[in-house]
């Protein structure tokens, strides 16, 4: 298929009279990479370098959870992470933190509540997208109030989830990042089931959790489109060392996916 580029930008398909024609020699043309979870503060960089770093192996946005930040300044630690990441060569967007603090056991100085969360959520609409990771897993699963306030101060958003150890029956959004040892097949790989519901599932291959291999396999036609390669996160050597998000679609072509 022939694809018309003008000004650095996408215009069309198709054949079509061309200034200048370039021959790709039946490679695979790939749009840019967008990182669907990754926590920049644990990359070790500020957005800028981050950015940096990133945009030369094609990734071009990322939706990051800046709960560590969040977890230490709160409110103006997220702020902060908002207005250092405008006007980057990767386009930045964010997850309002739904665990802060950490647990009830400890505090890094800071706290946000549901409140916390409608008010971000509503004050930037175009750049905080809607509920991080909802590390509280007991919590969702036990009803604890605080933790459904903040479900429902982001009803009508994205939501992400987080299931170590869940199977099936979990019919909320949810990424499956801890089941890389399971020996079932979890309920979202098959098609019209989770993944129709309106799961949509996050496979992680970061720089200290590597599930790609155990899950790519279980990938298929009818819920690729179901389904993202994330990051989650990759320090500085792994990036200059192996890439960004192209070396996880690399990994997964190696194994059993066609491009």
């Amino acid at each position: 298929m022939d694809l018309a580029v003008h000004d650095g930008q996408v215009v069309g398909f198709g054949a079509r009279e061309a200034s200048q024609v370039i021959d790709a020699g039946g490679r695979t043309l790939c749009p840019g990479l967008i990182d669907g979870h990754i926590h920049i503060e644990s990359t070790l960089l500020s957005p800028r370098f981050f950015a940096a770093a990133v945009a030369p192996h094609g990734t071009c946005a990322v939706v990051a959870d800046p709960h560590e930040i969040a977890n230490v300044l709160g409110l103006a630690g997220i702020e902060y992470m908002l207005a250092c990441s405008r006007d980057l060569p990767v386009t930045c967007y964010f997850m309002m933190p739904s665990c802060v603090p950490a647990t009830d056991m400890a505090t890094a100085g800071a706290r946000l509540e549901a409140e916390d969360v409608a008010a971000m959520l509503a004050r930037h609409p175009d750049r905080l997208l809607g509920l991080a990771e909802v590390m509280n897993v007991p919590g969702v699963v036990g009803g604890n109030e605080a933790v459904l306030r903040k479900l429902k101060a982001a009803r009508g958003r994205a939501i992400d989830g987080h299931a170590p150890g869940l199977g099936g029956g979990l019919w909320t959004p949810t990424s499956w990042p801890d089941q890389p040892r399971t020996t079932k097949a979890p309920p979202w790989t098959r098609p019209g089931k989770n993944c129709a519901g309106g799961c949509h599932v996050m496979i992680r291959q970061g720089s200290t959790e590597h599930n790609l291999d155990a899950l790519i396999a279980l990938v298929t036609p009818e819920n690729a489109h179901n389904i993202s390669l994330v990051s989650d996160d990759r320090d500085p050597v792994d990036l200059a060392r192996e890439g960004h998000l192209d070396s996880l679609v690399r990994q997964a072509i190696a194994q059993v996916c066609p491009p």
